[in-house]
């Protein structure tokens, strides 16, 4: 997969050419799992470990990887595992808190543009929680597109958009129905048809809503196969 396709811009770029490392590649991760990251790039997609100096930074208190994020790769030519050995400044990041007591923050996903903010009209539906969604949203830097779900379950769409509207000041909203079909293809002629570089690794690719307007996406096969994963019912 090309490094554009990927997220690659002029912005990554000028940091790319004040690198140190000539025989560093640059790559995306896309998946991470204990101590390994998946990275792609120009190059076979595989996982990869951090170096030494990363893993000691990381330790002394500095950011490990996380999904999103751009990263300077050193291909082994014995084999093995490729490894990280910087990661290139966020644009945007997603932070929480980590578990116990500490108050520290950890990163789980970066450089993200846009965030689906995806929310049932239902009996699930709770303003105050997509108000806290939308406030990590502006808190990470990302721009926000709210999704309301389940339009054919509700009695009064309308009254549920303004009441979005309250909180959301300036944040596109969508209405839709997954199982009907009804305002996906607003959705799609807002220019929203390729949520993510590879929308099979996006988890809003788990929300039937985002999986239909996604329904032309080149990366369909990668689709199909993260779907057969994460199987969801239609509604």
């Amino acid at each position: 997969m090309s490094l554009k396709r990927l997220g690659w811009n002029s912005y990554f770029d000028a940091l790319w050419q004040a690198r140190e490392g000539l025989a560093w590649l640059p790559a995306r991760v896309v998946s991470q799992q204990r101590g390994l990251w998946r990275v792609a790039g120009d190059f076979a997609e595989c996982w990869a470990e951090a170096s030494g100096t990363l893993r000691a930074g990381a330790e002394a208190g500095g950011d490990w990887p996380a999904v999103g994020d751009w990263v300077a790769a050193e291909i082994l030519s014995g084999g093995g595992r490729p490894l990280i050995h910087k990661v290139l400044p966020r644009r945007s990041k997603f932070v929480r808190k980590v578990a116990g007591r500490r108050m520290e923050g950890q990163v789980i996903a970066a450089n993200v543009d846009t965030a689906f903010v995806v929310m049932a009209l239902d009996g699930d539906f709770n303003v105050r929680r997509l108000e806290r969604y939308l406030a990590q949203c502006w808190e990470s830097g990302a721009k926000s597109i709210v999704i309301l779900n389940k339009a054919d379950d509700c009695e009064d769409v309308t009254a549920r958009v303004v009441e979005v509207e309250s909180i959301a000041a300036g944040v596109p909203i969508f209405a839709v129905s997954a199982r009907t079909g009804a305002g996906v293809d607003a959705l799609a002629a807002a220019g929203i048809q390729r949520p993510a570089a590879s929308c099979s690794r996006c988890p809003a690719a788990r929300c039937s809503s985002i999986r239909r307007v996604c329904a032309n996406c080149s990366c369909g096969k990668r689709r199909k196969a993260w779907s057969k994963r994460f199987p969801i019912s239609r509604r």
